[in-house]
């Protein structure tokens, strides 16, 4: 995993500064008339306050001697001179991934890209096909889902942080045909029922909901296989992250080594 960076670093400084965003919505007017009846009023404004924290540590590493400049928000993560952290960052931005305080046995992982809830979106998403499938079997309201269903399935991922996600760009075909046969088979079965052909008209109907069901079958697997493309990510991350933590040296080595070294030209990790 080259595009990570592991630090152990012993934290110099500790600054956190707290403060308050407001949101405001509603009011504005309305009326409506019920039975001749008109109706007629204001809607009252309401607002929400939401309270952020944003910390900044500057860390020495320990193997470096470089100075770190870490920026966190909203993150909650509790450190004090002389706490000894391994982080890991994304080595192409800079971004931090995951923090852990070998002090105080604390860990905190910021939610991205090599984390396993970057694969909750796609685990939501992979059920969405079966009704989108049973929706394009309706005449006259399958134009409508036709045209989302075509636009979500032109839009399954193919590659996930640079990752290629396998048989995705193969099931996203097999997804468009699946669909149009779902969609053009309600159409057919009427056809053919006012031409008096009552057998064609029953096939079309069996191709049309077996047209829709696959569809929801290639749908779900393409959001799956993406999926198990972020959890393998995610568990090979984990791998590294606690490798790299079983090779720190004792406290009291760590500690010392970090006072022993000069300063290095400081780096900025965002949050």
């Amino acid at each position: 995993m080259t595009e990570l960076v592991f630090h152990r670093a012993e934290v110099l400084s500790h600054d956190a500064q707290k403060y308050s965003s407001t949101e405001i919505f509603g009011g504005g007017a309305y009326a409506f008339a019920v039975n001749g009846v008109v109706t007629a009023g204001t809607r009252d404004i309401q607002s929400q306050s939401t309270t952020h924290e944003h910390q900044a540590l500057w860390v020495r590493d320990l193997d470096t001697g470089q100075e770190i400049n870490l920026q966190l928000s909203d993150v909650g993560f509790r450190a004090r001179p002389g706490h000894i952290l391994t982080l890991a960052a994304d080595a192409r931005d800079g971004t931090w991934e995951r923090l852990a305080n070998e002090s105080t046995g604390e860990s905190n992982d910021r939610a991205g890209k090599f984390s396993r809830t970057a694969a909750e979106p796609m685990l939501q998403k992979q059920h969405q096909g079966w009704a989108a499938g049973v929706l394009l079997l309706i005449p006259l309201l399958n134009w409508i889902a036709g045209i989302f269903a075509l636009v979500y399935t032109l839009n399954h991922p193919l590659s996930y942080a640079g990752l290629k996600v396998p048989g995705v760009a193969t099931r996203t075909f097999k997804e468009i045909g699946a669909g149009v046969a779902a969609f053009v088979g309600p159409y057919a079965s009427i056809v053919f029922s006012q031409e008096g052909l009552p057998f064609f008209a029953f096939l079309s109907l069996v191709v049309a909901v077996w047209g829709a069901f696959l569809y929801g079958k290639y749908w779900k697997e393409a959001y799956a296989a993406a999926a198990k493309v972020c959890l393998d990510r995610a568990a090979l991350f984990d791998a590294k992250f606690a490798a790299f933590r079983k090779t720190l040296p004792p406290m009291q080595q760590r500690a010392g080594a970090a006072s022993d070294r000069g300063g290095a030209a400081p780096m900025e990790l965002g949050a």
